[in-house]
């Protein structure tokens, strides 16, 4: 990923979370969804005849209510509760994040993957959960055998 789509975390705090989006846009752009309604407003200079685009539409949604804006090169998430979209991150400082990862400058997607491949990277090392589960799932192990049924005349 090149400097030309870099999404820098400048901070977070629980489901909300803000970062430095390079190039930046010209313009702004909002969605806004409560429940099942959801508003997107934008306008921008370079889309069609300086584009004002608003509209409600119904849709089907997990989250009571998620907010994201884009304003020139600031793009600001909220979500309640979290989602896939707008991760749970903490930001002492900064640039600085400390949860799901600990990372100076990093970007939003960097500290969410490095999550995922972190919990991953841990399952494979054989917590006994896991080597519960492979015992449970390999094809060498005997079936069960019905003692009493072997003893009966």
């Amino acid at each position: 990923m090149g400097w030309c789509s870099v999404d820098t975390l400048v901070a977070g705090c629980g489901c909300c979370n803000a970062a430095i989006v390079c190039p930046p846009n010209i313009g702004c752009s909002c969605d806004v969804m409560l429940c099942c309604a959801d508003v997107k407003c934008c306008l921008g200079a370079f889309t069609p005849a300086a584009c004002c685009c608003c509209g409600p539409t119904c849709v089907c949604n997990k989250t009571i209510i998620k907010v994201q804006g884009v304003f020139f090169c600031c793009d600001i998430q909220v979500s309640c509760p979290c989602d896939s979209d707008t991760p749970i991150i903490i930001t002492p400082l900064p640039f600085c994040s400390i949860y799901p990862k600990t990372a100076c400058c990093a970007t939003r997607a960097s500290v969410v993957k490095s999550k995922a491949k972190d919990d991953k990277a841990k399952g494979e090392n054989g917590t006994e959960m896991d080597q519960a589960k492979n015992v449970a799932n390999a094809k060498d192990v005997p079936k069960a055998v019905d003692v009493q049924a072997m003893i009966r005349p």
